[in-house]
């Protein structure tokens, strides 16, 4: 299987309020396939949710209004969202803030700035991601 058909079909929710973070992880993302909503915060994040369920969130921790924690333990509460893939992808790499990451319901927690091998082994996990309703025919 090729690179680009990896994130072929896959919707990825990137949030972010680092605005050349989040154009340059759209841009990656979209060169291998996916279809790529992004928000600046957690409540804008959730405006996204609205509009489609992705198959992925990548999502910051420090952000005004609504932290990536805090996004976390919401989009956790509501059964909808359970099985959506959430990898923290932050500045932010002491013990304490992946415990905290966990706690929150992450699936995952990535520190910045991002190696292309680390990169890669993200969109591979994207790629083979099934959500249990996928597996369902």
């Amino acid at each position: 299987m090729n690179r680009l058909s990896l994130l072929h079909w896959r919707t990825i929710l990137v949030i972010d309020d680092d605005v050349d973070a989040l154009s340059a992880m759209r841009l990656l993302l979209e060169a291998h396939g996916a279809h790529v909503m992004v928000a600046a915060n957690g409540f804008e994040g959730f405006e996204q949710l609205t509009q489609r369920t992705p198959d992925a969130i990548l999502c910051d921790l420090a952000m005004p209004s609504m932290g990536g924690l805090e996004f976390a333990r919401r989009l956790r509460s509501q059964p909808r969202y359970q099985r959506v893939l959430l990898i923290a992808v932050t500045g932010r790499s002491h013990r304490a803030d992946i415990t905290d990451t966990w706690r929150a319901g992450f699936d995952g927690h990535l520190a910045k700035p991002l190696s292309p091998a680390t990169l890669e082994a993200l969109m591979q996990r994207i790629g083979q991601y099934v959500r249990p309703e996928e597996g369902q025919a």
